[in-house]
């Protein structure tokens, strides 16, 4: 029976020093774990030009359709999470795999002390798993959100009114801690992520029927892009046969 083939996208700007680490890990990882050593993967990593505000939806978007024909199931991955153990099997649901690692982080490095506190039960980002009909019938990640968050809250919101149960694996991953550029300080959004948030509550909690519809046409129908440069990614000897290609637009 032919491998399940597994497509990794991962978003990334301006931050190599992640990059370093993640990609020779995951080649590791998936080379020597006795659960995804069968899987068939590909990792794509996907750069967003200078000039703009990052968008972390739109990247995923484009990952996705440069990746899709090439593989069964999909998972978006954040640079920032390398897996210890985790579960990367197709599944049934959009699931999320990544738990222990993400319920807190810190808002600045240099202050460890002040953190953000994730209410994992109810999220649904970092890293998680889909089936392709899913994130197709969803029509991907909106492309309107301009700097941090909350695409994957969006995204989320889409496949619940389709009918889809949000799932959890309780995988353990070393987060690599950064600024995080959401928030001023544990309780202040920044510009950016305020004007984001107002964007969704004017989605999804309008309470007006109405409110949601734009998903039919905000997404991977709508995004429209150019890839500038591609570049294999290789691997150190010794972490495993992966040999995938990143993309800028």
């Amino acid at each position: 029976m032919r491998a399940q083939r597994l497509g990794i996208v991962i978003p990334y700007r301006d931050r190599p020093h992640h990059l370093q680490q993640i990609i020779p890990h995951l080649g590791m990882y998936f080379t020597r774990d006795k659960l995804d050593n069968e899987l068939a993967v590909t990792i794509l990593v996907v750069e967003q030009s200078a000039g703009a505000p990052f968008n972390r939806g739109f990247i995923l978007n484009v990952g996705y359709r440069l990746l899709c024909d090439r593989v069964d199931y999909v998972c978006f991955h954040d640079v920032d999470y390398l897996p210890i153990w985790a579960d990367y099997s197709r599944p049934d649901q959009p699931t999320m795999i990544i738990w222990y690692g993400l319920e807190s982080r810190p808002i600045d490095p240099a202050q460890p002390q002040v953190r953000i506190w994730h209410g994992l039960a109810g999220a649904f980002g970092a890293v998680v798993l889909m089936r392709k009909e899913s994130f197709e019938r969803a029509n991907g990640f909106s492309n309107h959100y301009w700097g941090w968050g909350p695409e994957d809250v969006d995204l989320k919101s889409r496949l619940e009114l389709l009918g889809y149960v949000i799932e959890h694996r309780r995988g353990t991953f070393k987060p690599l801690d950064h600024r995080n550029q959401g928030f001023e300080d544990a309780k202040t959004l920044t510009p950016a992520a305020f004007r984001n948030l107002t964007l969704f509550e004017s989605k999804w909690l309008a309470g007006k029927p109405t409110a949601t519809n734009d998903w039919q046409t905000d997404g991977l129908n709508g995004a429209q892009f150019k890839v500038t440069a591609r570049a294999p990614i290789i691997l150190p000897p010794g972490h495993g046969p992966i040999l995938s290609p990143s993309t800028s637009w």
